[in-house]
C-alpha cells in the first residue's frame, strides 16, 4: 500500500508526456503514429538519390499519412469543446489547411467544388528532398505540412484539454 504516492506520480507523468490520453488514448495513439510514419518518410526522402527509385513508396506513405492527419484532426475539432479555445481554434485552422490536400487525395475533388478532377494531386516539385503539390493554387510541402501538424499536436499540453473525448454508451 505503501507505493499510492508513486503510482499517482507516474501516473500523472505519463499523462503529462501524453497529454493526449487525457482526450482519448485513440487519438494519442494515432498521434503517435503519425509521429512514426513522418520519420519513415523524412528517413526515406533523406536517402533519395539521383534517381528516387523509393517515389512512389514515400508518396503512398506520404497519401496515407495526409488521410490520418487529417482525421485526428477532424476529431479533435468535433470536440473542439474539450480543449481550450486558443488550442480548438489552432486544430480548426490546421485541419482547414490539411483539408484543401485531403480532398483531392481521398475523394478525387477539390475542397467545396466537387469532382472528378486532373492533375490537382499531383507532384509538382522534388527539390530539397521533398516533393511538392499544387492545389487549387495552393503550394503543399510534404516536409513541411508534416512538421506543421506534427508541431500543433506535439504543442498541446496537459492543461489544454479540459475534458475527455465524449463517448457514446454501448447499445
Amino acid at each position: 500500500m505503501g507505493n499510492e504516492g508513486s503510482d499517482d506520480e507516474a501516473i500523472s507523468a505519463m499523462l503529462s508526456a501524453n497529454p493526449l490520453l487525457n482526450f482519448s488514448i485513440y487519438t494519442q495513439s494515432q498521434a503517435d503514429a503519425l509521429l512514426r510514419m513522418k520519420g519513415e518518410i523524412e528517413a526515406a526522402m533523406d536517402g533519395w538519390g539521383p534517381t528516387i527509385s523509393d517515389f512512389p513508396r514515400v508518396y503512398d506513405f506520404f497519401w496515407f499519412w495526409s488521410l490520418g492527419a487529417y482525421e485526428v484532426l477532424r476529431t479533435m475539432d468535433q470536440n473542439a469543446a474539450c480543449f481550450t479555445p486558443s488550442v480548438a481554434t489552432k486544430i480548426r485552422a490546421m485541419k482547414q489547411q490539411l483539408a484543401v490536400l485531403r480532398m483531392p487525395f481521398a475523394k478525387q475533388e477539390l475542397k467545396g467544388k466537387g469532382g472528378p478532377i486532373r492533375g490537382e494531386n499531383s507532384v509538382t516539385s522534388l527539390k530539397n528532398k521533398s516533393f511538392k503539390f499544387r492545389v487549387s493554387g495552393e503550394s503543399f510541402d510534404a516536409r513541411e505540412t508534416m512538421a506543421s501538424v506534427c508541431e500543433l499536436l506535439a504543442s498541446i499540453r496537459r492543461e489544454d484539454i479540459l475534458q475527455p473525448m465524449p463517448v457514446a454508451p454501448r447499445a
